[in-house]
């Protein structure tokens, strides 16, 4: 997971301890109840658009192969 997050999730942000898992919750009423009770909105927000991928080289040689009409 530091991989993915870029940091130890496993590691106390107060005494730098390791942490370990209690629990994994997958139901998504017990996962909306527990959120409601912390007051954190469950709804997703609007993410922004995604940028344009950038040009695959195969159709970048394509083109080039093109402009010689």
């Amino acid at each position: 997971m530091r991989r993915a997050f870029g940091f130890d999730v496993l590691a106390c942000p107060t005494c730098g301890g390791r942490m370990r898992f209690l629990a994994l919750i997958l139901s998504p009423p017990a996962i909306r109840a527990i959120l409601d009770h912390l007051g954190i909105s469950c709804r997703q927000s609007k993410s922004a658009p995604r940028g344009r991928a950038p040009p695959d080289s195969d159709a970048s040689s394509f083109i080039d192969a093109e402009s010689d009409y």
